[in-house]
């Protein structure tokens, strides 16, 4: 996280739609099936990733919440705008946002309509808006690439390849074998814009071509008042894994929530192939509200259960995060499924064995120390965890010891033994070459040392490293050799000596600083137990495509069964997709697991079916494929013509007028009016006609002869299209001279 002269103002303006006066607000959903997310995200450390398909289908608000969500919002004047994963976004007036969530707009408050639906509101008025953890250093104001060298030389900043070496972090030894990110991406969480100049000039000195893209989130942020903090973590990471396919810069305003960002990083990640998310923004945990916090954590676990690391700087203030007493540590480094990544500063310019000790310099200090809201996770076990500080602050969930922050740590120095930084913006002061530094550095470092890491496992039969937290403390516990443990400073900025560098894990450093090849091995060798779940098998019926005339009742159903039987009690989905959207209809298994639903003028065209079991924390989830229900609608018919003698009566040779409705209604599509002489067998087309909004047709017809005639309406479909072929009733009418 960088540290900066200038900060953004505590104060953020609500959010407007581009080129508009509307007012943009997002609402972030509770999960579906929370219980089964959290299960799945703690067990997710070096496993294959859900899919996106399975993201959405067990966790993903379902079409009828999405449906009650807009509904509601349409009423207080709004309408939605975009939608990401858990994240949907809406625009409308001031004035509709100030009826909808009060004069005031407490963050968190919703309609009351939605209170069981949405965690928490953002885009309002008086959010704190998170600050980078950027620190700058020294600036030379070369404006060629032998500036980068003249920081180096006088000033004493590190090249990449220095942070990179055997005395560094060894990710050179993964580069030079070919493993430096190539097959990964990586995405940055901003909420400043940058100068995409710099970076440029950056990958050029540096001999780097990794593609940039730029991603708007909320409309994007036109300002750059903390570009430094883009062009440091980018310029870092990329440096770091310069095979990297891709780099992703999400620019937020700052109204936006770290929720929300995150929440369209992981709904992307199919088109992104994003696997390293990089985080060098935050909050003081005291600051947040616990609606945000609560947000942020379930979109943590959703990159967790995909596949993603988070890796996330844990701020530049010490053990006084806020600035300030009380001891506090930051968010959402502080959030059980982030890693945070603390600081150190690395000597390579001294004889002898290399050394790394505490961050702690007139720059800043490296965050750390105990959250107030986590109890400690499971998996953060190992020598030094418990300490003489374990229980020294009260956290809001737990009455034994808290989570303890940071989980690992990486140089974060701005000064001398700085990272060297190619920024032309405001807040750089127009320089060019400086030194910058913060746990803004060391998160993107070890960004980039994951992705190597990645391409690694992957080429030895492992998997990415995914969640990295369980898999980081087992290491440190079974191979403590991969990391390097530090023990002199502390992180205090005061007086009191709070907290101290230990052997072991300790809240200055967390378990210390990564080897990248030790790393890369470990994961590439590591065999993560299955998750415990109970296997479910569902069935379902009928089997085989159906063809029925619209409004026929069809009933669903099957059986839900465990290993050891039926399961009575749980929940089955039957889900339908049409060209209208998804649509699902919830049943509960009976006491010997059977499960029915029947459905009639709910399917309204050729409907695609499956059911789906979504599991729970004992039981794995299930689905059965379904099939298919072709359905054959209805026509109307009538003649414009007078009744004579019981008969609609016309003359021959004279035009009159057919019409026909649908049901249900075809709109769009051709009909074709069709007429025989009474006794006739063969028909003749008289001519289309084009259904419109209501599913009605007509079209003027002329019959050529008197006598007796036979009159229909034909629809001509078939198995690829919406519908099946139909044709109305047949009427009899008839021609005079």
């Amino acid at each position: 996280m960088l540290v900066v002269t200038a900060v953004q103002s505590s104060q953020a303006s609500a959010a407007t739609a581009p080129g508009s006066a509307e007012q943009v607000v997002t609402l972030d959903l509770k999960p579906r099936n929370a219980a089964l997310l959290q299960l799945l995200a703690a067990r997710s450390s070096g496993r294959a990733p859900l899919s996106s398909e399975r993201l959405a289908e067990l966790f993903y608000p379902s079409e009828a919440q999405v449906a009650t969500v807009r509904t509601a919002m349409a009423a207080q004047g709004f309408r939605l705008i975009a939608r990401h994963g858990l994240a949907l976004r809406f625009a409308g007036a001031p004035a509709a946002a100030k009826r909808a969530f009060g004069e005031s707009q407490a963050v968190g408050q919703s309609p009351a309509s939605l209170t069981g639906l949405v965690s928490d509101v953002e885009g309002l008025e008086g959010t704190p808006p998170l600050k980078p953890q950027a620190v700058a250093g020294p600036r030379t104001v070369t404006p060629s690439c032998s500036g980068a060298q003249d920081l180096h030389d006088t000033a004493g900043g590190y090249l990449p390849a220095q942070l990179a070496s055997p005395a560094g972090y060894e990710h050179d030894a993964l580069i030079n074998a070919g493993y430096d990110g190539d097959g990964e991406s990586i995405a940055f969480v901003e909420f400043s814009n940058y100068l995409p100049s710099d970076i440029a000039a950056y990958k050029s000195c540096f001999g780097l071509s990794v593609p940039i893209t730029d991603v708007p989130v909320a409309g994007g942020n036109a300002q750059r008042s903390s570009a430094l903090e883009v062009s440091l973590d980018v310029e870092t990471a990329i440096s770091a894994a310069p095979g990297l396919d891709h780099a992703y810069v999400y620019i937020a305003p700052p109204t936006a929530s770290m929720a929300s960002v995150l929440d369209q990083i992981v709904a992307e990640q199919p088109s992104t192939g994003v696997h390293v998310i990089s985080v060098s923004w935050g909050l003081c945990e005291t600051l947040m509200t616990p609606s945000r916090v609560a947000a942020t954590n379930t979109a943590l676990q959703l990159a967790a259960v995909a596949g993603i690391s988070v890796l996330v700087g844990s701020g530049d203030q010490g053990s006084l995060d806020c600035g300030l007493p009380p001891l506090s540590v930051d968010d959402p480094a502080a959030q059980p499924f982030a890693t945070a990544v603390g600081g150190t500063s690395l000597f390579l310019d001294r004889a002898g064995p290399p050394r790394e000790v505490v961050w702690n310099d007139l720059f800043g200090a490296g965050g750390g120390g105990i959250s107030r809201f986590w109890g400690k996770p499971t998996w953060q076990t190992g020598p030094g965890v418990i300490n003489s500080y374990s229980s020294g602050v009260p956290c809001h969930r737990s009455a034994g010891v808290c989570r303890e922050v940071p989980d690992v740590s990486l140089n974060a120095t701005a000064g001398r033994r700085g990272y060297i930084v190619h920024c032309t913006a405001g807040d750089c002061f127009h320089q060019g070459w400086m030194l910058s530094g913060g746990t803004s550095a060391s998160a993107p470092l070890m960004a980039g040392i994951v992705a190597d890491a990645n391409q690694y496992s992957r080429a030895h039969g492992g998997q990415r490293l995914g969640f990295a937290n369980p898999f980081l403390y087992q290491t440190f516990q079974d191979t403590g050799s991969v990391f390097r443990d530090i023990t002199l400073g502390d992180n205090s900025l005061g007086f009191d000596g709070r907290y101290p560098a230990t052997a072991g894990y300790d809240l200055a450093t967390g378990i210390g600083s990564v080897g990248a090849q030790g790393l890369a091995t470990a994961l590439a060798a590591s065999s993560p137990s299955a998750p415990t779940l109970r296997p479910t098998t569902l069935t379902a019926a009928p089997a085989g495509p159906r063809i029925a005339l619209y409004g026929t009742p069809i009933t669903f159903r099957g059986q839900l069964r465990g290993p050891s039987g039926p399961l009575a009690g749980q929940v089955v989905y039957l889900q339908g997709t049409d060209q209208l959207g998804f649509r699902q209809w919830r049943t509960t298994t009976g006491a010997d697991g059977t499960w029915s639903v029947t459905l009639g003028r709910e399917i309204t065209r050729k409907f695609q079916w499956r059911a789906v079991y979504l599991g729970s924390q004992r039981r794995s989830p299930s689905s059965a494929p379904g099939s298919v229900v072709h359905v054959i609608p209805s026509l109307g018919i009538g003649a414009a013509l007078p009744v004579v003698h019981g008969r609609q009566t016309g003359r021959a040779g004279v035009p009159f007028r057919m019409t026909t409705s649908s049901t249900p209604r075809l709109i769009g599509r051709t009909v074709v009016v069709w007429a025989r002489p009474l006794g006739a067998v063969r028909w003749t087309k008289l001519g289309p006609a084009a259904t419109g909004a209501l599913g009605r047709a007509s079209r003027s017809v002329v019959l050529p002869r008197p006598g007796l005639w036979q009159m229909r309406w034909r629809f001509s479909g078939g198995l690829n299209g919406q519908w099946m072929s139909t044709a109305s009733p047949v009427i009899t009418v008839a021609m005079t001279v």
